[in-house]
């Protein structure tokens, strides 16, 4: 049984969720995962890779 989130709901979870995305990732740039227009913090990082090593900044962003 699948749920989806109400309008409220999602609203006051967006601001819990961050995605870091690597501006020239093979498998999806940054340009190409802004245009979904989603309502979450997206941060640009500078990569030609699939690695997603940011532990630091998503440990920032948790404690924030």
């Amino acid at each position: 049984d699948s749920k989806q989130l109400t309008q409220s709901e999602a609203n006051q979870v967006k601001d819990k969720i961050v995605v870091f995305q690597n501006d020239h990732d093979p498998h999806g740039t940054y340009e190409q995962v802004k245009k979904f227009e989603v309502d979450f913090k997206l941060i640009e990082k500078p990569s030609y890779n699939h690695d997603y090593p940011y532990f630091e900044e998503f440990n920032q962003f948790l404690i924030a």
